[in-house]
């Protein structure tokens, strides 16, 4: 069996060369038992826990997951799992009577593989089921003191009550980024909170976490305008050059709206160190490289980072140097795709911590298993992917013969390789659409749209359906939206539809076979729209791919 994080072996030597560099052997005992202690504050919402959890030093967490031993980290979050379904099955209401519905005996689940036999629970068959306070631990919400809502891009909005531990948990995750990737701790940072503020999930959790930091005395001073892309400039404008470095957090789509404002105002992006955090859904590498081009970016693997979230379960991974070498050199290594991911797509990549959230691959979706406001036990969010486990990972590359230490030393980031396991997400298991048999993807979509032929015509928003006509023949139907300076027009229209039909000819091999057998028919049928157009583009509102259904 592998070594417990906690008590490996492999562990506790890389703590004695700690201590002999140095560090002492209290600070290494309360980083063996911060996480055991974060779960516990999570479940019992105990003020002292949080205390101990709130004293922390970063500097030996991340010694642990750069130089311990991939495996018992790993094996930590199916402790962690396991540990969960126990306390669920006794003090969990709604997953009780879940459980007994499905004829299961819970002294009966004693080790992992048993675990994952247990059913996979879901918003529908599981959320839905039961009210809000039975879903939480006793039944009681008196210790949950903040409420977010899900977007409803996929169904009815969704309440989710948390407590402190989930709001530490992200508050240790965005410190880790902010610190050791973006230097947050020795540059003065302006951090621009570009996300929906509110009741929604994103905005309120990233402004918390940043004021942890602030507590902590980083040189970090916080803006939150929302989704506002005029305001988000002008913010920029006015108080940027106060700062060694500009840091914006928003969805993606808002992002490539502000720098394209900007340069159409004549911003001079490169006087402002700009990085980016995104969030809500992924983007291509081509989009990274179109925001890095704009704003003068000079290090690949540090300037923007991409987080996988949720309402359900806050932070679930996010982007570090490593998955985006990684990623980088997956869009030119067919091999290493087949490889890696089982297909021609490249998705989003993440690592994620086990010690709060534990993910298995099952039948090409993804699960997950975490403790918070809401304990969720083998829970299905609906997205499609898959999990690598971190040695898996480098033996992947290493057959490939991708030295992947020496590409990370060309962008100075051989360090900051954290031995975390991956999850990777091609996007919702749901909004992939069928036409004629083929599967377009809304990763192939978004793809097209942010190619050079057309880039600085669209946002990238777009909303994608199957219609029939009088004679039930198909059409894909793609509705676009253009940039604020442009009107729709014949010319912009033939030049987005012949692209994103020549390009889905080369990345979508069913839709390559499909257009030898009925060519003249699967053309896509694109209606450009005005920024902004209520109809599918209302300012504001977390952009909504496909039609349900």
């Amino acid at each position: 069996m592998a070594n417990n994080l906690f008590t490996g072996p492999s562990i506790q030597t890389e703590y004695r060369r700690l201590d002999n560099n140095g560090r002492s052997k209290r600070s290494s005992r309360k980083v063996l038992n911060v996480f055991e202690t974060l779960r516990s504050a999570v479940y019992r919402n105990s003020p002292k826990d949080f205390i101990k959890f709130y004293d922390l030093n970063l500097d030996d967490l991340l010694y642990t997951l750069i130089n311990g031993d991939p495996v018992a980290i790993e094996e930590d979050g199916r402790k962690m799992a396991l540990t969960l379904f126990r306390k669920a099955s006794v003090e969990l209401p709604a997953y009780q009577k879940f459980l007994k519905k499905n004829d299961i005996n819970p002294k009966a689940i004693k080790n992992v593989e048993d675990f994952s036999l247990l059913p996979i629970t879901s918003k529908e068959n599981y959320l839905k089921k039961h009210p809000l306070d039975q879903l939480t631990w006793g039944g009681n919400m008196e210790n949950l003191h903040l409420i977010s809502v899900s977007s409803g891009s996929t169904g009815e909005p969704f309440y989710w009550p948390r407590g402190l531990g989930l709001e530490f948990e992200t508050s240790l995750e965005y410190e880790l980024v902010l610190r050791y990737f973006f230097e947050a701790d020795k540059k003065t940072t302006l951090f621009v909170i570009g996300y929906a503020m509110g009741m929604y999930v994103a905005g309120v959790f990233t402004l918390n976490s940043l004021m942890s930091m602030v507590k902590k005395h980083y040189p970090l001073t916080i803006v939150s305008p929302g989704a506002d892309k005029e305001a988000i400039l002008k913010i920029i404008k006015s108080l940027g050059p106060n700062y060694d470095q500009v840091i914006v957090a928003a969805y993606s789509p808002v992002l490539k709206d502000l720098i394209d404002k900007g340069v159409e105002e004549k911003v001079n992006w490169k006087n402002f160190n700009l990085k980016f955090i995104s969030g809500g859904e992924g983007f291509s590498e081509e989009f990274r490289n179109y925001i890095y081009r704009k704003v003068g970016t000079k290090n690949y693997l540090k300037s923007s980072m991409n987080t996988y979230g949720s309402a359900d379960a806050a932070i679930l991974g996010h982007e570090t140097p490593l998955t985006i070498l990684i990623r980088k050199i997956a869009g030119e290594n067919r091999a290493l795709r087949k490889a890696l991911f089982k297909d021609d797509r490249i998705p989003s990549l993440h690592q994620y911590y086990p010690f709060f959230k534990y993910f298995e691959e099952i039948n090409g979706g993804i699960v997950f298993s975490t403790y918070g406001g809401i304990p969720l036990v083998r829970y299905s969010i609906g997205d499609a992917g898959g999990v690598i486990p971190f040695q898996k990972m480098m033996l992947s590359l290493k057959d490939l013969k991708i030295d992947i230490k020496k590409e990370m030393s060309q962008y100075k980031c051989e360090n900051l390789i954290m031995k975390l396991p991956f999850v990777y997400l091609f996007g919702r298991t749901d909004n992939t659409k069928i036409f004629y048999g083929a599967n377009i993807y809304p990763e192939h979509i978004k793809n097209c749209l942010e190619q050079d032929e057309v880039i600085n015509l669209v946002t990238g928003k777009y909303f994608m359906d199957i219609l029939l006509d009088k004679n039930l023949n198909q059409s894909l139907y793609l509705a676009v939206e253009l940039v604020s300076k442009l009107k729709p027009n014949s010319q912009i229209k033939r030049r987005v539809s012949s692209l994103i039909h020549n390009n889905l000819l080369k990345i979508n091999e069913e839709y390559k076979y499909l257009s030898q057998t009925i060519e003249g028919r699967i053309h896509p049928t694109v209606e450009l729209f005005n920024y902004g157009d209520s109809k599918y583009f209302s300012p504001g509102i977390k952009p909504r791919y496909v039609k349900k259904g």
